[in-house]
Formats: C-alpha cells, sequence, structure tokens
C-alpha cells in the first residue's frame, strides 16, 4: 500500500538486504540516512515520525563490536550504550506518539551461550539483564528489548544469530568466514549455533508485518552447526 513502512539502518548488514528484496511488498519504504534522521536526536525523531505515521517501522540500527564495547563496559555515555539503548528508547516514544508498530531487531547475544547453559534457546528465555554472564553488546540489546517490551501489543522483537546471506557487506558471517581462513585463523569445531539466513529473516519480517504479531520471534537455520562446518 502507499501506507509507509520506516526503516531505520537499512544501510547496514541486514537492513540493506531487507530493502533491496522488500520492494515487491510496498511502494512506500521509507530508508533515510544515518545523516537524514539519527535516532539520538529525539525531538528530530518524534518530528519526523509523527509527519509521516508510518504503519510500521523497523530497527536494524545496532553497533555490534563486541571488543570496544567490553572496554565501554558500565559507561552509559559510549556511543554503543547511546545507540543500542537510547536510539530505541526514543523510537519508542515516537511509536507512542504516532501509533506506529515497532520491530526492534535483536540478537542471540542476549543469552550467555555458557557451557553450563548453552542453549538453543526458545522465545519464552528470559535473557540475561544483570549485565553479568553476557558480554556488553548483549547486555545493551537486552535492555533495548526491555525498553520495546514498553509499547506492549504494538512491538515485535525479532531476535537473529550471526547473520549471512549479504554478500557485498564485509560483516556478512560468509565474508568473515573467508577472511579467516586466508588469514589461517583457527576455526573453532567446538562452538555450535545457529546462523540466520537472511533472506529467511526477511520473509519472516514480512509475515509479522502482514498479521501484525506482537510476540519474541527467533529466526535462525534449524539445528546447531559448528563455525568449521559452516
Amino acid at each position: 500500500t502507499m501506507t509507509p513502512i520506516l526503516i531505520i539502518g537499512s544501510s547496514g548488514l541486514v537492513g540493506s538486504r531487507f530493502v533491496e528484496l522488500s520492494h515487491k511488498h510496498a511502494l512506500n519504504l521509507l530508508t533515510p540516512t544515518h545523516a537524514e534522521l539519527d535516532i539520538l536526536n529525539k525531538k528530530l525523531l518524534i518530528k519526523t515520525i509523527i509527519k509521516h505515521r508510518p504503519y510500521v517501522i523497523i530497527n536494524f540500527s545496532t553497533i555490534i563490536d563486541i571488543d570496544k564495547s567490553e572496554k565501554d563496559r558500565v559507561n552509559r555515555k559510549s556511543k554503543i550504550w547511546q545507540t543500542n539503548v537510547t536510539g530505541i528508547s526514543n523510537i519508542v516514544t515516537a511509536c507512542k506518539a504516532s501509533s506506529s508498530f515497532l520491530i526492534q531487531v535483536s540478537t542471540d547475544a542476549v543469552f550467555p551461550g555458557s557451557e553450563e547453559n548453552p542453549g538453543p534457546y526458545p522465545e519464552d528465555t528470559h535473557p540475561s539483564i544483570d549485565g553479568i554472564e553476557i558480554n556488553w553488546y548483549g547486555y545493551t540489546k537486552a535492555i533495548a528489548e526491555e525498553e520495546t517490551k514498553k509499547l506492549g501489543l504494538q512491538s515485535a522483537i525479532v531476535r537473529i544469530s550471526h547473520p549471512f546471506g549479504n554478500l557485498y557487506s564485509d560483516k556478512d558471517l560468509i565474508i568473515k568466514t573467508i577472511h579467516d581462513i586466508m588469514a589461517g585463523h583457527q576455526i573453532f569445531t567446538d562452538q555450535q549455533f545457529t546462523p540466520t539466513f537472511i533472506d529467511d529473516a526477511v520473509r519472516a519480517l514480512w509475515k509479522i508485518i502482514e498479521i501484525q504479531k506482537s510476540d519474541i520471534f527467533h529466526v535462525a537455520c534449524q539445528g546447531l552447526v559448528s563455525r568449521w562446518t559452516f
């Protein structure tokens, strides 16, 4: 329809592939750049969203840098906290004002993946919001989920894991794996995970959009696989 759908983070690994595959679904995808719509500029964000009143907002925007985020642990003025937590808080406020349905794209990093609690995890597993069992990036995303839940039936959370299938991005798991092989890095055989094929995630997101289903969803390939097998 002509009702707009706003994509935040449309230039990223998953967001850009969503946009590439989604033009057949919607005639009016809003894909502002970061310069055009900074989620940390709360007044501009609310003004823009109220102006367009998007039917759905999908937030792909995130900072993932695990190593750097650990150096910023407990620093709530850091870029990762501001983007991953303060930014989503601003989006939630804007959604309340515009009655838009919010889909927050999250991560399996909200779970510990420890030897004692290795997973896989069903959707009703509570994430580690104490910040002890998980890395700081995962903690910021867990808190972002709590912010999203404040919208109640007006929101959905979609958790993905190690996305792959966008070969234009250096962040794609296939590209990163090739770089590791070329660099002679060791690849683990005993670390199991459930990667997400991005095109599958896009299809899942469109199903959620079509039925406006408010819930938590895990979108990943079926069955565990090691990085070596992958």
